[in-house]
């Protein structure tokens, strides 16, 4: 796997970092311990007086942010929202500080909005599901290439030039490991076992006569590969997708 440096934030990771690290430790200093899933639900199957509403906040945040927002943006809305609330009760303070505040608004916006852009741009197909968010995007430099990201991570993608889709490429071409062992079989059909899908660039080693079986936990991954590429579709060999943990399918 390779890590997308280009869709990298450090501004805004870094601030995300501090702020969860100052809200675990303001949380260990007034309650006494962190926040845990299995002690906020805890809490709302024996609630205690003035200890409900963030609570249930907490856990609709989980359940709704993957509903409603098709990327990972929960983060930045939560951290402008925290901002205005600082700002706000900065208002009451000495010019200077509400000054400051203000400038943390616009520094923290800018943050964000780069960060949606830069997440959000030229990207072909944007889904969230239980497992995260897969996006494609298309590059054309210094060839016409698609790529899968599953988060920010690069999941394999192909070349689109004419006569080039069935090409290894990226870490899975003629020279890397996969490329080196699949030179190694012997010629005759071959049946090939993969765990996990990807955009299923492996199967650009798969010849008329093999069976090629991934087995993928996510089926929007599955649903992505067959839509945006063509390494399932358009095969000669037999391919088949299981749905499910490899481990047990």
């Amino acid at each position: 796997m390779t890590i997308d440096w280009t869709h990298f934030t450090p501004g805004l990771s870094l601030l995300g970092g501090v702020l969860i690290g100052a809200a675990s430790a303001l949380f260990v200093l007034a309650n006494g311990r962190i926040a845990g899933i299995s002690g906020i639900l805890g809490g709302l199957l024996r609630p205690r007086t003035g200890d409900l509403m963030w609570r249930v906040a907490f856990l609709a945040g989980l359940i709704v942010a993957p509903l409603v927002l098709k990327g990972y943006f929960e983060l930045s809305i939560t951290l402008i929202v925290c901002v205005v609330v600082v700002a706000w009760c900065a208002m009451a303070m000495r010019k200077w500080m509400a000054a400051v505040a203000f400038g943390v608004v616009c520094a923290t916006s800018w943050f964000v909005l780069d960060n949606f852009n830069d997440y959000s741009r030229d990207m072909r197909v944007m889904v969230r599901n239980f497992y995260g968010v897969v996006r494609t995007r298309d590059y054309s430099d210094p060839s016409p290439f698609r790529v899968m990201y599953h988060g920010a991570i690069n999941h394999g993608g192909q070349l689109r030039g004419p006569g080039d889709e069935r090409k290894p490429s990226t870490y899975f071409g003629p020279d890397s490991g996969y490329g080196r062992a699949f030179a190694s079989l012997p010629e005759g059909p071959r049946r090939i076992g993969v765990l996990g899908l990807g955009a299923g660039a492996i199967g650009a080693y798969a010849r008329k006569g093999d069976l090629f079986r991934f087995y993928e936990i996510d089926p929007q991954v599955a649903a992505v590969a067959m839509k945006e590429f063509t390494y399932l579709t358009g095969s000669p060999a037999q391919i088949d997708v299981i749905l499910g943990d490899g481990r047990l399918s």
